[in-house]
């Protein structure tokens, strides 16, 4: 089901911007029953945890989406994301923004 736009939230659709926005800065992930975070590098690599789990993975920027692989426990097969930001909020938005939504607290 496709996530509807929201007048708050900016596509991030150049690297550049997302660059600026997201990579080097440590996302706190809403919607978990523990703390979880995820630091996205500029190195093309990501790291954090979830649930309790520890994160690892691997990004590049392809097409105007943010596309990554990781292991939480069990690997993350290639999704490219979607990703928006409103103030101090970012979400990303799985398969090419028409799946299923994370949202992040800058």
């Amino acid at each position: 089901m496709p996530v509807e736009p929201s007048a708050n939230f900016a596509p991030l659709t150049e690297q550049a911007a997302f660059a600026a926005a997201i990579v080097g800065k440590r996302l706190t992930i809403e919607d978990t029953s523990s703390p979880s975070f995820l630091v996205v590098n500029a190195d093309g690599t990501m790291e954090g945890v979830y649930e309790g789990t520890a994160y690892a993975g691997t990004w590049l920027w392809r097409d105007g989406y943010f596309c990554r692989t990781g292991t939480v426990g069990f690997e993350l097969p290639e999704n490219c994301q979607l990703w928006e930001i409103s103030g101090d909020r970012a979400r990303s938005i799985r398969d090419r923004g028409q799946g299923s939504v994370s949202n992040y607290r800058l």
